[in-house]
């Protein structure tokens, strides 16, 4: 795939094989993008299409339960951790943690 990134085939086969790993949620996920990047390239494959509906259903098909869902508080500690984050690369705290401009 590094010799040709736009080689629709190969995309494709990758977006297969995640398809077929066992990789759960992360994996059909994967597929998903791969199929959905072929596609892109070229759209008048009836492999990938039939790929991608397969990659969909068995989404579709995952429990509730198995699909992470951030929490509230999820949401709140990852505005936190990018606002500190976004402080420290600007410089804006100091040897203390003060915010100082």
């Amino acid at each position: 795939m590094h010799d040709d990134p736009g080689n629709a085939t190969i995309i494709r086969d990758i977006g297969r094989l995640y398809l077929d790993s066992n990789g759960g949620v992360a994996g059909l996920k994967l597929a998903v993008r791969h199929l959905e990047a072929s596609l892109q390239i070229s759209d008048k494959d009836p492999r990938c299409w039939s790929y991608l509906g397969e990659a969909w259903a068995a989404l579709y098909e995952t429990p509730e339960n198995e699909i992470y869902k951030p929490t509230q508080e999820d949401r709140m500690q990852q505005a936190h951790n990018a606002t500190i984050g976004y402080r420290k690369v600007g410089g804006f705290l100091d040897a203390a943690g003060d915010l100082h401009c």
